[in-house]
């Protein structure tokens, strides 16, 4: 049953990223204006979708840690996930440095097992709600 934990955790963890890369709409489609960058780090020019001006390497960075924390975060919210947001943070940073968990896998055992039943039950929900709006409409 870990291992589900983990993998449904990785699956939304994952999703939130290829969104982040790809838009809400997965991979672009051909009749959606996409902005065209020439390189990597250049931005593109409002309303004609061509690249601008390069922008410079720090800027650029900067830009794609908040494209990937709004779409995670979008995501999050979307779900119905609700966390401590300093906890969220550390864990995110913690993760990406390497350094020690602040708990170990077994004390986090029982909260991913939770974790899931919440998820599962909210999607569920979710689900009935829109079969429910699909009944009424037809």
């Amino acid at each position: 049953m870990a291992h589900f934990q983990k993998a449904i955790i990785a699956a939304f963890v994952g999703f939130s990223l290829s969104t982040a890369a790809f838009g809400q709409g997965g991979a672009p489609q051909s009749n959606q204006p996409q902005a065209q960058l020439t390189q990597p780090g250049q931005a593109p020019v409002p309303g004609n979708g061509m690249a601008g001006p390069p922008i410079d390497e720090k800027t650029y960075r900067q830009q794609v840690g908040y494209m990937i924390g709004n779409e995670f975060g979008k995501n999050l919210r979307e779900s119905q996930v609700e966390a401590d947001m300093e906890s969220l943070l550390a864990g995110i940073k913690d993760a990406l440095s390497g350094a020690q968990p602040k708990w170990t896998e077994e004390q986090l055992a029982p909260v991913k097992q939770r974790f899931g039943q919440e998820m599962q039950a909210k999607g569920s929900a979710r689900m009935q709600q829109a079969a429910d709006k699909n009944s009424q409409a037809a």
